[in-house]
């Protein structure tokens, strides 16, 4: 994965002296990854180093008969699955993989055709992951109990995932339902790394090994100056003062990575009346619909990422429509325009970071994934706000029985 910040206006001079604001950041978290211990929020860091909980995650995977596996199915909501569905989406068009399910909300249509599809499987075909980090998020367990009304599931392949302590650990004990547990210092929006990612991911087919291959790198490059890009490009964006912090994905395959940055950006950082708020988009679509927004806005910071086409196909023998383009192949006619807007939008003093993936995709997305981590965490340091809590968040949650 390469980072490009050469697009953006500020000086790598004043992005360095910006950095040394919060120095300390850095070494709070390499603090974490000496003790090895879990008892503050920087410890997200430490997860890729983290060998217990791989043995851990290997242990429970002989236990569970996979071999015939035909469906996985999630019951989470926000960052108990959205880092999941992440990756999985977009590694599920380069690998095989079990199709997996997501139930993320109140939808009882999806609800029963997930049933019905089980229904017409053997007992031990499907997995049921039910993950909540409180162990009382109510659109979750309602969820998991309204699937379970409409089928007799197997105790043996319903697979709890919640904080160490929780209540839920007992109950699932007396159910014969099997438990994974997380740290409970890891905020559920910085969980993916955890057994709340790795583990639906790995029964799913995903090198979960060279996902914590990536993660592990990205923390490594924190320690050199030049080579701490979330700090860097945390500080262009604290710098630019833009309101907006738009993402633009080259594919379809990059919607489910779009919201789950979306939501530990908004929710670490939408703490204040002059929070920069994120969105995404694709690429191309954008073109369309915001480009002439995006080239005379004072208001947006631009983040683009380009990924290869890996299944190009070529234009041969065209004869009339686009004969300018004859014998061009998609890889090459998707780097033209990228590369013509990057230009334009730089004309236009528009900042932007540029940011390729190679084509080692698990380890890519997983570098991509503590990236963005990283850089949220230190641009909450810049604003200074906590970036592990959503205090406004649990207003609603602790209301909520008022209204049933």
């Amino acid at each position: 994965m390469k980072i490009n910040l050469s697009q953006q206006p500020t000086s790598i001079e004043k992005l360095y002296s910006v950095a040394q604001d919060i120095k300390n950041s850095v070494k709070d978290i390499n603090h974490s990854i000496e003790n090895r211990d879990y008892i503050k929020g920087e410890s997200f860091a430490y997860l890729p180093f983290d060998e217990n909980q791989i043995i851990k995650l290997l242990e429970f995977k002989k236990k569970i008969p996979a071999k015939d596996l035909k469906r996985v199915v999630v019951i989470g909501i926000g960052g108990s699955g959205q880092g999941t569905k992440a990756v999985y989406e977009f590694l599920r068009s380069h690998k095989k993989l079990v199709p997996m399910e997501f139930i993320d909300q109140i939808d009882s249509e999806k609800i029963s055709n997930i049933a019905k599809e089980l229904k017409e499987m053997g007992s031990e075909d499907y997995l049921i992951f039910v993950i909540t980090k409180s162990g009382t998020t109510t659109e979750t367990l309602y969820n998991f109990e309204l699937l379970q009304s409409n089928i007799k599931l197997n105790p043996e392949r319903i697979v709890f995932i919640t904080e160490e302590n929780s209540h839920l650990v007992s109950i699932c004990e007396s159910k014969k339902y099997h438990v994974l547990t997380f740290p409970k210092k890891i905020s559920g929006r910085f969980s993916v790394l955890t057994a709340v990612g790795l583990a639906p991911l790995a029964l799913a087919g995903v090198n979960v090994i060279k996902l914590l291959e990536g993660a592990m790198q990205q923390v490594n490059s924190i320690n050199s100056e030049e080579e701490n890009l979330p700090l860097l490009c945390a500080a262009a964006k604290f710098v630019s003062k833009r309101l907006i912090n738009e993402n633009l994905y080259p594919n379809r395959h990059f919607g489910e990575l779009g919201k789950w940055e979306k939501q530990i950006f908004n929710e670490s950082l939408g703490k204040n009346e002059n929070a920069m708020f994120t969105s995404f988009g694709n690429f191309y679509l954008e073109l369309h619909s915001s480009l002439q927004h995006y080239l005379n806005s004072k208001h947006i910071f631009l983040n683009t990422v380009y990924l290869k086409d890996s299944t190009s196909l070529i234009l041969k023998d065209a004869e009339y429509l686009a004969k300018n383009f004859d014998q061009t192949d998609t890889e090459e006619i998707q780097r033209a325009i990228y590369t013509s807007v990057l230009r334009n939008l730089s004309k236009n003093n528009v900042p932007t970071i540029s940011i390729e993936f190679s084509d080692d995709r698990e380890k890519d997305i997983g570098e991509y994934l503590q990236f963005k981590m990283l850089e949220v965490y230190f641009l909450a340091k810049l604003m200074n706000v906590n970036p592990f809590d959503q205090p406004d968040v649990n207003s609603y949650k602790e209301n909520l029985t008022k209204y049933i």
